[in-house]
């Protein structure tokens, strides 16, 4: 089944599926502050204050300092469990993103205000019931604007594998998706959450929307 552009779903209600778990065993947080002064989200460059990045780490881009800010650009496919969002400025391109928790919770947090770009294919992938994405919590959270394509795949798109929107948070999808067995849920928790289709083709394969 297909979108067209511009199709708006918003969703009033509450809605649990599966156990919420706050990151994951031997994720080390990692802040970025672009330290190399060559915004590149690679395994060898210092850009985490005085760090280099470990494969399903967290990753932090809480940075006011303007030499921090920019379009960051992905070095291959960098695999991220929990991402947070605090100052605009920040966008992302090239390589690949994908979710490190298959079968556990991923948090990736947009905060008020803040609008993220990222131009960079989205590869998520969920293995076990229970195992989910969830972009944005809390209230008044921001927008992230999906300019990249989508893949996700889920365990079987009914027992809690999704992308779950929170808290007045946006996801907007501005590129290509494709979601087999995901469950893409807005949720109603402080503030109506958005996912919009501006742009692209999608479709979905099982699993509840």
């Amino acid at each position: 089944m297909s979108n067209g552009r511009r199709s708006i779903i918003t969703a009033r209600i509450i809605l649990f599926v599966g156990g919420l778990l706050a990151g994951g065993a031997g994720a080390a947080d990692k802040g970025w502050n672009n330290g190399a002064n060559n915004l590149s989200w690679d395994t060898a460059s210092a850009n985490w204050n005085g760090a280099t990045w470990s494969e399903g780490d967290n990753a932090f881009f809480t940075n006011a300092n303007a030499l921090a800010k920019g379009l960051i650009t992905l070095d291959g496919t960098r695999s991220v469990r929990d991402l947070t969002v605090s100052q605009n400025g920040y966008s992302f391109t090239g390589g690949a993103l994908q979710n490190a928790g298959t079968d556990t919770n991923n948090f990736w947090s947009i905060a008020n205000g803040v609008t993220v770009t990222n131009a960079s294919p989205l590869n998520l992938s969920f293995t076990a019931a229970g195992g989910m994405m969830r972009r944005a919590s809390g209230s008044g959270a921001g927008r992230w604007v999906q300019t990249g394509r989508v893949l996700a795949n889920g365990f079987d798109g009914t027992t809690g594998n999704g992308f779950e929107v929170h808290g007045g948070g946006w996801l907007e999808l501005a590129g290509d998706s494709a979601w087999t067995n995901v469950v893409l849920t807005p949720l109603y928790q402080g503030g109506a959450a958005t996912v919009s289709i501006s742009a692209g083709t999608h479709s979905f394969a099982g699993g509840e929307r």
